[in-house]
């Protein structure tokens, strides 16, 4: 197991800083973002170029001696008046904004390749208004499949992040979607769940289908909490990961922005919670 730290923690520094700051806090390892509207590698910026802005974002962790772990990219066309995911789901009821989603899908691969990451994460979809949910679902495993099939060509792994507004917004559903995806897995944040007062027992029976995994503090009704108020038990997340042979990485991944709160932490001593608490249960662990 390995230790990765989100770039979206800090996402107001140059991003050659922000590299620097990940590194001198001990990771070897980044999460990269690739969200609309994003100071640094933007959804539109890599959409439009992937490989040139591959290849500087890949000089750049080689500089600062992280490797990438997961590319994490989120297309965005309504911010009106939070940003709004739906807009350019995979799932969308308009079969041009689907198909305008699978040729930035590509982009976002070949971006991927580049990076020599073992693998990028997505979002699955949404329930639409005034939409039949059999129908919302059945796009969404329609769309994700034809994503793994493009992913595994190229040599990578596609996990998909169950989150709140998603139709994954439990762990029974997110791993239905799973059995109906052959080949996709699971990008695991516990706050999503944990904040819909889900407990970590339940949210645990997605580990053996979970490529990717996202740490940081919540509580119900907490989407990112301060790591004294936060409720997950990250030494018992870790605990389970060894037993299970996980061998992938996880990272700290606190967000900062206005939607749920997430600007009202201190993301840069959270992260260095989270990773002394991954550490701390390694460190146990391997003194057994």
């Amino acid at each position: 197991m390995r230790l990765s730290c989100a770039d979206y923690s800090f996402p107001l520094l140059p991003y050659d800083v922000n590299l620097a700051l990940i590194k001198g806090l001990e990771f070897d390892a980044v999460d990269v973002a690739v969200f609309s509207g994003n100071p640094n590698n933007s959804a539109e910026d890599v959409i439009a170029d992937p490989t040139g802005v591959g290849r500087q974002v890949k000089a750049m962790t080689d500089d600062a001696g992280l490797v990438v772990a997961d590319v994490f990219p989120i297309v965005i066309t309504d911010f009106r008046p939070v940003f709004d995911v739906q807009s350019a789901a995979p799932n969308n009821p308009s079969a041009e904004v689907r198909t305008k989603a699978r040729d930035d899908f590509l982009r976002f691969i070949e971006f991927t390749l580049v990076l020599e990451s073992p693998g990028l994460t997505i979002l699955p979809g949404c329930s639409f208004e005034d939409s039949d949910p059999d129908r919302d679902w059945g796009l969404a495993t329609e769309e994700l499949a034809w994503r793994v099939e493009v992913a595994e060509g190229a040599g990578l792994e596609l996990g998909f992040e169950p989150h709140i507004g998603s139709i994954t917004e439990t762990p029974e559903a997110t791993a239905q979607f799973v059995a109906e995806v052959p080949g996709l897995k699971v990008c695991l944040d516990f706050a999503h769940f944990v904040y819909q007062g889900i407990s970590q027992e339940r949210i645990e029976t997605l580990l053996p289908i979970t490529r990717h995994h996202q740490v940081r503090q919540a509580a119900d009704g907490v989407m990112q909490a301060i790591s004294y108020e936060g409720t997950i038990d990250i030494k018992r997340l870790v605990r389970q990961l060894v037993a299970q042979g996980y061998e992938g990485f996880i990272a700290a991944e606190y967000v900062w922005m206005q939607k749920w709160a997430c600007d009202r932490v201190d993301n840069l001593c959270e992260t260095i919670y989270v990773r002394n608490e991954i550490r701390e249960a390694l460190a146990d662990l391997s003194s057994d």
